[in-house]
């Protein structure tokens, strides 16, 4: 009964997250059936191609559910950032300066528009075309206004930049692929390798935020390219080396994965305990069991630390109870 009750429960704490995403990978050309084939002898199917540059590469990214994948630039935008950090420091010191020369003249009768313009806004933008000083502290506002503004701004644009995730390897591979099969007109940075840049470097617009378990399986029916899990699309004929691989076989392989071990850990965990004799021996297996299904729920999956703490006690009071009565 305990069991029955808890095993839903433990399949929840599993919470894997499938990829939402078609995967690419660079092969040998593959022939496409249309859909319009009929009999045994098929009919090949060739899009137009696209305009060599931008509008291929740009079809090709377009072709990935993850989003487009770009480079971020960081030492680049940390070094505009630190630009702009010290001009603003430029700015500040120079309107730093400009107060202590008018709080030196604020008690003379040269100091009367100055005083005027450091408590009334108005005053200063009344006295502007008549006054240079006015003219310069308002001038100089107005700079610090506009750079701030672009200052904060690129802040936040960065941390924004930097919370997007990294492409998986196998999307950069068929990445990088596609273009080193295009040198003769490569939109890379000039004397650049792609190969120098760094996976890290580049960033997706979109990309799901799939468990460990998933990951693996996936990168594995990658590299099996087993024909199996293929996915067929209608591509130009120079992209025949480019074949995707089906969400939907994942994600059933991912479900059939997940439902397995989740049994496995208490079928397993009670022949175990049902095999062992000796009290401590039960409690020793009993300890292994919990630690293994923690660490698989903690590592392989999604799950929070407290939904690990939550599905560990969950399936060790299952083993407890089995214990209790085989005792």
């Amino acid at each position: 009964m305990a069991g029955n009750a808890v095993m839903p429960s433990l399949l929840h704490f599993f919470k894997l997250q499938l990829p939402a995403t078609g995967r690419w990978k660079w092969l040998s050309p593959q022939r496409q059936k249309s859909p319009e084939s009929q009999g045994d002898q098929p009919t090949v199917v060739i899009p137009d191609e696209y305009l060599p540059g931008f509008e291929e590469v740009a079809a090709f990214i377009s072709t990935e559910d993850e989003g487009g994948m770009y480079r971020r630039f960081r030492r680049l935008a940390a070094r505009n950032l630190l630009y702009m950090q010290s001009e603003l420091a430029s700015l500040e010191d120079k309107l730093r300066r400009m107060d202590q020369g008018d709080k030196c003249k604020i008690d003379t009768p040269e100091g009367v528009n100055a005083f005027q313009c450091a408590i009334d806004w108005d005053a200063m933008r009344r006295l502007e075309p008549t006054d240079d000083k006015a003219r310069e502290r308002l001038a100089l506002v107005m700079d610090i206004r506009k750079l701030m503004r672009e200052y904060q701004e690129a802040v936040c644009l960065d941390q924004r930049t930097a919370l997007l995730r990294a492409p998986s390897k196998a999307y950069l591979t068929a990445f990088r692929n596609f273009l080193e099969s295009r040198r003769s007109w490569a939109i890379s940075v000039p004397e650049q390798s792609l190969e120098e840049v760094e996976q890290k470097e580049y960033a997706v617009t979109y990309s799901p935020d799939t468990d460990r378990l998933t990951r693996l399986i996936e990168q594995s029916i990658v590299k099996s390219q087993i024909k199996w899990f293929r996915e067929k699309r209608n591509v130009p004929q120079s992209w025949q080396g480019v074949y995707y691989i089906s969400d939907h076989m994942i994600e059933t392989v991912v479900s059939i994965c997940a439902v397995i071990i989740a049994a496995g850990f208490l079928v397993g965990g009670i022949a175990a305990l049902d095999a062992a004799q000796a009290r401590n021996v039960r409690l020793g297996t009993l300890a292994a069991f919990t630690v293994a299904f923690a660490a698989f729920v903690g590592l392989l999956t999604t799950a929070k630390r407290s939904e690990v703490f939550a599905a560990s006690a969950a399936y060790a009071a299952v083993l407890v109870v089995y214990v209790d009565k085989a005792s």
